[in-house]
C-alpha cells in the first residue's frame, strides 16, 4: 500500500509551474488591477479556505483525516466538484461534479476551467502563505489541493464531471526519476490493441513522462503511467486532457500519479 511521503519543501517549487499552464503571462499583467485573496485553515484532518479571484469566489476544502484517503472539494459556478483518492479497501479514483441546486451530474465548462486556472494563480501569489505550512502531513495535504486543481485545470471542457477507476493498491506508483534521460518502454492500449515503444524519459520537446502540462520550470515528476499516457496521446493523436476515448484509461491510470508522486 502507498505511504505518503514529506513533502513540505516541494510547496514552493509546484508554484514555479505555474506559468506554463499559461496562468503567468495574461493574469500578472492584471495583477496590478485585482490581486486575489487566500484563506486557508486547518481544523484538524481538514483544510478549509477559499480565494476571491476575478472570476468570483471558490471555496475548497481537502479531507485528509484517513490514512491513504484524500479528498478535494471544490464549490464554484454553482457546482461541487470533488476528487477523491481512495488507496484503503476498495483501491478507486473518483470524479464528482455536481450542480449544488440540483444536484444534478454537470460537464466541466469554459468558466470551470478558467476559475481553477484563477485559483492556480492565487496560490502562485501566496506560495509564501502554503510554504509555511511545514507540517509533513498537513504539507501533503496543501500538496494534493494544489496538484488536484492544476490536474483539472486542464480536463476537457464539455466533458462530464463524473467516474471512477479501479486501481491496483498493491502497484506503488513507478517513478521515474532515475530514468531521466535514458530510453524507456511506454505501453499502452489502442481499441483493444497493446502497443509499446520506447522514448527518452524528459526528452523528444514535449518531456516524455513528466505528469503535467508541458516541460517542467519547477515541478518535476516522472512516472511510468505518465509516459504510456504521453505515449499513447502522441501516437494516436488522442485528446490529452480527456478521461474517455482511445486513451482514457491511459488518463486515469496517470492522473493519481499527477497529484501524489513524488518530485524528482
Amino acid at each position: 500500500m502507498r505511504s505518503r511521503s514529506p513533502l513540505s519543501a516541494q510547496v514552493v517549487t509546484l508554484i514555479a509551474m505555474f506559468a506554463v499552464l499559461g496562468t503567468g503571462a495574461s493574469q500578472a499583467q492584471a495583477e496590478d488591477a485585482f490581486r486575489p485573496s487566500l484563506d486557508l485553515e486547518d481544523r484538524g484532518g481538514m483544510l478549509e479556505g477559499s480565494a476571491v479571484t476575478e472570476v468570483g469566489q471558490i471555496d475548497f476544502q481537502v479531507d485528509y483525516a484517513l490514512t491513504d484517503y484524500t479528498a478535494v472539494s471544490y464549490v464554484m459556478n454553482g457546482k461541487r466538484i470533488t476528487w477523491s483518492i481512495d488507496l484503503q479497501e476498495r483501491g478507486v479514483l473518483t470524479l464528482d461534479g455536481r450542480s449544488v441546486e440540483s444536484r444534478a451530474i454537470v460537464p466541466m465548462e469554459k468558466q470551470d476551467a478558467v476559475a481553477f486556472k484563477s485559483l492556480l494563480h492565487a496560490f502562485e501569489l501566496h506560495g509564501p502563505q502554503l510554504a509555511k505550512i511545514e507540517d509533513p502531513v498537513n504539507s501533503t495535504a496543501v500538496r494534493h489541493l494544489v496538484k488536484t486543481t492544476e490536474l483539472l485545470s486542464m480536463y476537457g471542457v464539455g466533458l462530464p464531471l463524473q467516474g471512477q477507476k479501479q486501481i491496483d493498491i498493491g502497484r506503488a506508483i513507478t517513478s521515474l526519476c532515475n530514468h531521466v534521460g535514458s530510453w524507456r518502454a511506454a505501453i499502452w492500449d489502442a481499441n483493444g490493441t497493446t502497443k509499446s515503444k520506447n522514448f527518452i524519459v524528459g526528452g523528444h520537446g514535449v518531456c516524455k513522462g513528466h505528469c503535467g502540462g508541458g516541460c517542467p520550470s519547477g515541478d518535476r515528476e516522472y512516472t511510468q503511467d505518465c509516459l504510456n499516457h504521453d505515449a499513447c496521446v502522441g501516437e494516436e493523436g488522442a485528446c490529452a486532457a480527456c478521461p474517455v476515448g482511445v486513451c482514457g484509461d491511459e488518463w486515469w491510470a496517470a492522473s493519481d500519479d499527477y497529484v501524489s508522486a513524488p518530485s524528482c
